[in-house]
């Protein structure tokens, strides 16, 4: 490892992050750009109804080949109206070869006026070669006459990519997003866009996680909730399944802005080379015997792939000046916008004996309202020149406000990130006034008094 650290303040990369979840709130106060949605095309298939293809599977599976699709139906009368049964929804290959598909169990028998409905499809077939999906077709089959009577309703040309499985690439170009480009997420109606702003690599108990920051965007005028929808991390071999860190329902006010993050756990080797957007789809089997119970069928669809940033290092940011106050983002509610925070000291300490460097922190907190406000939780990290980040152990507060119109110094923070060969973590006392040593019971100070203590001691 390159135990060489740039000692400037500029060029220590200092984030506050929250405590519950630990991932960064990073700067970032540019104004989403609006994001023209995604053009669909729609089929008229009946005098009331129009159909557009949602999502196209042809996986490989266990007994053969799994095709599915899942079509929007829209009923643009006045009045309910009912989705017609004796319409089969098939696909064609390229070499002319038609399958039908089952209608899930769970698929809607009507549609309410001016209103849509997703209906989904499926079947398995018993090919294990590639099949090369050309188009989706409603045929209305007459049984009553002999030989039965087959019409073709209408046919929709398969034009976006088929979906082969987690491990298939996404090649179409309009479906590849650069770093930072905002987007919609196709074949979903929610006008919510999104940007990545960050993304970082942490080291838990349960093991290596890349942390990936997504910025939500609600550019409409009446409330929206979040989608659900995944993020796997891709290797140049693997995939590795993400899962959204906020539970529950993420609601967005008209023009409002709010963070969402993905959490993918990796190997500790694992060098990610793109993201892919995934949305969820489910088809509903019917039971096979009498009052049995339909088993549901639950896949994912690959939506977009993002290309990641040179450097898994979060974002680039202006340098900061030491002994000013800090600039967060807009957004964060971390940090009380009557309370300036800045660095006022910043300390490395060589530890030979251990072969590694011991670094502190001091922040200044300044509250210029004319009320006490509570002192923010927050942590930091360290990042060196060259890339390795280091997490600091926060000092046990004993003041849980800052006065109105006044200044607050706080070693608030220390960090024992074992900064050399051994990549030791050892914590520096942060009230000894021994400043040298480590807490241990060989410090006198350390022995006699908590770090509450020392601190008043200072």
């Amino acid at each position: 490892m390159n135990n060489k650290l740039k000692l400037t303040v500029a060029s220590v990369v200092i984030s506050a992050s929250l405590m519950s979840t630990g991932y960064s709130v990073w700067a970032e106060d540019g104004q989403p750009q609006d994001v023209p949605a995604v053009a669909s095309v729609s089929y008229k298939l009946t005098d009331a109804l129009e159909v557009e293809v949602k999502s196209v599977l042809s996986e490989h599976v266990l007994d053969g080949t799994r095709i599915g699709v899942v079509v929007r139906m829209k009923n643009n009368s006045t009045s309910i109206t009912r989705v017609p049964d004796t319409y089969e929804v098939r696909v064609k290959t390229s070499e002319g070869v038609e399958y039908t598909l089952q209608p899930s169990a769970s698929n809607v028998k009507s549609i309410q006026p001016k209103s849509n409905s997703e209906l989904s499809y499926m079947s398995v077939i018993d090919r294990t070669d590639e099949i090369k999906l050309s188009e989706v077709n409603w045929t209305d089959v007459d049984y009553y006459v002999y030989p039965k009577k087959e019409t073709v309703i209408v046919t929709a040309p398969i034009t976006g990519q088929v979906w082969k499985g987690s491990d298939a690439p996404i090649t179409d170009p309009s479906a590849v997003k650069k770093w930072s480009e905002s987007f919609k997420i196709p074949s979903l109606l929610s006008p919510v866009q999104y940007t990545p702003v960050s993304i970082s690599k942490e080291s838990t108990e349960k093991g290596n996680v890349v942390v990936v920051q997504l910025l939500a965007y609600n550019p409409g005028d009446q409330r929206e909730t979040l989608p659900d929808f995944l993020i796997d991390g891709r290797t140049d071999g693997k995939v590795f399944s993400g899962k959204r860190v906020e539970e529950g329902t993420v609601v967005l006010e008209a023009k409002e802005e709010k963070y969402i993050h993905y959490a993918i756990p990796v190997e500790s080797d694992t060098v990610l080379t793109s993201l892919n957007l995934l949305t969820q789809e489910k088809f509903a089997q019917a039971g096979q015997g009498q009052g049995a119970a339909a088993s549901l069928v639950n896949y994912n669809v690959g939506r977009l792939n993002i290309l990641l940033p040179s450097q898994q290092s979060g974002m680039g940011y202006e340098p900061y000046v030491y002994g000013t106050p800090m600039k967060f983002d807009k957004r964060s509610e971390l940090i009380h916008p009557d309370i300036d925070v800045s660095l006022a000291e910043f300390t490395m300490q060589d530890n030979v004996e251990e072969g590694s460097k011991n670094v502190s922190a001091k922040f200044k907190l300044q509250n210029k309202s004319d009320r006490p406000l509570a002192i923010p939780v927050f942590q930091t990290d360290l990042v060196s020149s060259d890339g390795y980040t280091y997490s600091g152990a926060r000092q046990t507060m004993t003041t849980p406000t800052v006065l109105a119109e006044l200044q607050h110094y706080r070693k608030l923070f220390v960090h024992g990130a074992g900064i050399g060969n051994r990549e030791r973590a050892r914590t520096q006392n942060p009230g000894c006034r021994n400043r040298g040593a480590l807490q241990n019971d060989d410090c006198r100070v350390c022995r006699g008094a908590s770090a509450g203590q020392h601190e008043r001691s200072i």
